[in-house]
């Protein structure tokens, strides 16, 4: 669920620290700002060989590793 109820001081913060939306908009005020909140997130390191996945349960605080790609498949 999505909320619209973002603090002015946070809105100003994002505004202010991403140097594209001063490009775009000329104020804060002019933009809808919105939380959504994450329940479960998943992480790819390709960098090494086999790439790594950690997928991230929020909720639980549970993390699980695995591996990316059919040739390293955990069996």
């Amino acid at each position: 669920m999505v909320n619209f109820d973002v603090e002015d001081d946070v809105r100003q913060w994002i505004y202010e620290n991403n140097p594209v939306l001063p490009r775009l908009y000329t104020s804060w005020e002019s933009l809808a700002y919105f939380c959504l909140p994450i329940a479960e997130m998943d992480y790819f390191d390709l960098t090494p060989t086999p790439p790594l996945f950690k997928h991230f349960d929020l909720m639980t605080g549970e993390v699980s590793n695995g591996f990316v790609g059919e040739r390293f498949k955990n069996k």
